[in-house]
């Protein structure tokens, strides 16, 4: 049975009480993580530390990025900010937290204090997957993260703006998302950043949420050149994971 099957086989039956948008927005997730995985297998063998990933802007921690591969074996580090989120990630995943797999956080994330949570939970320098989603200054704080280097990253980017576009929201310490499409940076931002940072735009997923990189001394001939937002570039498609209750706003913004 292929990965895929067996995580219909031991999701579904956790989630048939649910609306068809929650499914379909776990279900991109999940997608999400066998990405990582398939990019990880393909970029190399896994760091030292050994199938390790980090996540900030967790949420309750069952439609994240990297519950899969916890399931899958690999250890990690959520942070989150809401503490009825963490109360219901302590809940869901005590198992997981008791045997020393996963550390959970509670803090609220701005570039001034993302090296020193990595260091307090003990983050190593090198790890294999992080995952950026704080629905708005993504783009300010993976810049901020200049000790540690996983080998993939994900980092959500707002589709609204099209691959050639180079926005980014200004930062705001103390920013918190209002549900609008006033967030983040264009994909393009976040091309031009990762290759700041040493890494590659190698993929989007469908829906036209999640941006992944790899680092450029794993890269090799595995992945699509060029890596540029114009050749990956993934319209937003939320209509495959959510109900369309979002609505339209516009504000200030630099060039990434």
């Amino acid at each position: 049975m292929n990965k895929l099957a067996r995580l219909a086989t031991r999701v579904w039956s956790r989630i048939l009480g649910t609306d068809f948008a929650m499914k379909m927005d776990l279900h991109n997730h999940l997608l999400s993580e066998l990405y990582v995985q398939n990019l990880l297998n393909g970029s190399a063998k896994y760091s030292e530390a050994g199938r390790l990933f980090v996540e900030f802007g967790a949420q309750n921690g069952i439609a994240s990025n990297s519950a899969l591969l916890l399931c899958e074996g690999w250890s990690g580090f959520w942070i989150e900010a809401m503490e009825s989120q963490v109360d219901e990630i302590r809940r869901y995943f005590s198992t997981f937290i008791g045997s020393g797999k996963l550390a959970v956080k509670q803090a609220f994330i701005t570039a001034e204090n993302i090296e020193e949570l990595f260091a307090q939970m003990k983050v190593p320098a090198e790890f294999d997957y992080l995952s950026v989603d704080i629905d708005g200054n993504d783009y300010w704080v993976w810049k901020a993260i200049q000790r540690f280097s996983p080998r993939v990253v994900s980092v959500e980017y707002n589709g609204v703006f099209p691959a050639h576009v180079n926005w980014v929201m200004p930062y705001a310490p103390q920013h918190s998302w209002d549900g609008t499409n006033y967030y983040g940076a264009s994909l393009k931002a976040l091309e031009n950043l990762g290759r700041q940072k040493g890494y590659s735009l190698v993929g989007c997923n469908l829906v036209g949420v999640n941006a992944f990189f790899v680092r450029n001394d794993l890269l090799g001939d595995r992945f699509c050149a060029p890596f540029t937002a114009e050749n990956h570039y993934e319209p937003r498609r939320y209509f495959l994971c959510q109900s369309p209750w979002r609505y339209m706003k516009f504000g200030p913004y630099v060039e990434g």
